[in-house]
């Protein structure tokens, strides 16, 4: 069971809300969300997310990640 006054006090119309007119630039990020899994939002926002969960959530560089050459100045140690 949910509270519903918080919202209410938001938005005291959700008929008119409703009926708004579409914005096309905002129904087209999100409906793309659901497809490329980041979040919605602002880049602000999501740098918080990321910090905060250790996760990338932001759009990095495409393509294959660089090689990260094994350090070897180091000698294996033996157990």
């Amino acid at each position: 069971m949910t509270t519903v006054a918080r919202l209410r006090a938001l938005i005291s119309n959700f008929a008119a809300l409703f009926a708004m007119p579409a914005d096309a630039a905002a129904t087209t990020r999100i409906e793309r969300v659901p497809a490329i899994g980041r979040p919605l939002g602002r880049p602000e926002w999501s740098a918080i997310l990321e910090r905060r969960l250790d996760l990338p959530l932001a759009p990095r560089k495409p393509g294959p990640k660089p090689r990260v050459e094994p350090d070897t100045a180091r000698p294996a140690q033996l157990p």
